[in-house]
């Protein structure tokens, strides 16, 4: 299949950001003072597309990959000096900004998931640091560092909706706490770092929905039973969950149960208030259960679905293994706080990068070929130093050699096989 190399040109990787606007962002926010020797486009695509210089992600590589497309000698020390806090700025400034410009899901649900404007992942992955680095990024152990990454997704087009980089201390509720009307129509997917009746009742009172694992130590009392199945049926409202569930042997539980929900501090007193909401159990073949809260209506969530709903969760997972299976997030050498930052924000940039080419691939394949994450990311991982190259050195027949492949190669050659993304699919 000939392709015309103007279906996607390299450049449109980085959205808007042309060279020109990104030197004005460089000067803006203090990276770029003077010319000299400092190409801010070159070291952006560096940074972005040369983490396989090397067996691992490297200052050296990345050194080596700069001068060679930069075309000039820049000593290691001055380079070096160029990682700061300025092109963090830069950096993050250009995520952003690529996050904001993605596009509509390629394909929308039509049925389970079709009355929701979108369905919304929320979870965080751990990321070791030089011990050198506690102060800033505290880890859990005393006397070690590590950096927690909070990501927020939509689990339609697997597209990153919010990147947080915070401590690993830093719990994960504290990063999403406020949460307002942008919730409205959408279905937010927690695990249990996230479980905390206020953040509910909040996403309740903004007309979103959400759906969360309940809590070992949750006990709510149930005040409606809303089984409908046949036969006789044991009373259970009115007593606390944990006191009648081991004598439970129904495949699907469907209660209200109510719950208390602290209010915020007022004149130096904290209230709480009752709150009902839908719990949603699921048998399992040991005979416990798996439990869940959500406020979805049972006539758009049944008791049978919320298990094969609460897995597309799996989605922010697949996104924590690309970057650190694929793009080397977890490569960080360096006990240099600044260098660090540069290096986690450019893996979230490539990550960015290589979802608007997985797009342009996905609408040249057809729609009934399966092409799963990451199997992608692996091949964008082989094929990125080829990509660096041709940005400083347009050849059109590597690029539409290099389109032909993926072409070819990013769909499942087994037609056959179910994993976490094509169980996605079937919740369309």
């Amino acid at each position: 299949m000939a392709l015309a190399t103007e279906d996607i040109a390299l450049p449109a990787l980085l959205g808007d950001w042309t060279q020109t606007r990104l030197l004005d962002a460089a000067r803006m926010c203090g990276f770029v003072r003077r010319r000299r020797k400092k190409d801010t486009w070159v070291l952006v695509w560096v940074l972005t597309l040369g983490f396989t210089a090397g067996a691992r992600r490297c200052l050296t590589g990345l050194h080596h990959s700069y001068c060679r497309y930069a075309e000039e000698t820049v000593t290691f020390s001055a380079f070096q000096k160029w990682f700061s806090t300025e092109l963090v700025t830069l950096l993050k400034q250009f995520v952003l900004s690529l996050i904001e410009q993605q596009h509509a899901p390629l394909a929308t649900p039509q049925h389970l998931l079709g009355r929701f404007a979108e369905v919304i992942a929320l979870d965080s992955s751990v990321i070791n640091l030089h011990r050198f680095l506690e102060d800033r990024y505290p880890a859990t152990n005393k006397g070690k560092a590590a950096a927690k990454l909070h990501a927020v997704i939509n689990v339609f087009d697997a597209s990153v909706k919010k990147v947080v980089f915070t401590g690993q201390r830093t719990a994960d509720l504290a990063v999403h706490r406020r949460l307002g009307p942008w919730v409205a129509g959408r279905l937010l997917l927690f695990d249990l770092g996230y479980f905390h009746h206020s953040l509910f009742k909040r996403i309740d009172d903004n007309g979103g929905f959400f759906v969360c694992r309940l809590k070992r130590s949750a006990n709510p009392l149930i005040v409606a039973d809303n089984h409908q199945g046949a036969g006789r049926r044991r009373q259970l409202v009115g007593h606390k969950l944990r006191d009648v569930l081991d004598g439970l042997h129904r495949d699907i539980i469907d209660l209200t149960v109510e719950v208390n929900v602290k209010k915020r501090v007022y004149r130096g007193r904290r209230r709480t208030e009752a709150w009902q909401v839908r719990l949603l159990g699921q048998r399992r073949p040991d005979g416990s259960y798996f439990l869940y809260y959500t406020n979805v209506p049972a006539e758009d969530l049944g008791g049978d679905d919320i298990c094969a709903v609460y897995a597309l969760r799996w989605q922010v997972e697949l996104l924590f293994a690309c970057l650190k299976g694929h793009l080397r997030l977890h490569h960080l050498p360096s006990r240099r706080r600044e260098v660090v930052e540069v290096l986690m924000w450019a893996a979230v940039l490539a990550h960015l990068v290589s979802r608007r080419l997985f797009r342009w691939v996905r609408l040249q394949v057809p729609a009934q070929r399966h092409m799963p994450s990451r199997r992608f990311a692996h091949l964008f991982a082989r094929i990125a130093a080829e990509l660096l190259a041709l940005a400083f050195h347009p050849q059109p027949h590597r690029w539409r050699r290099l389109q032909r492949q993926l072409i070819r190669e990013a769909p499942d050659p087994n037609k056959r096989r179910r994993d976490a993304d094509r169980n996605f699919r079937a919740a369309f």
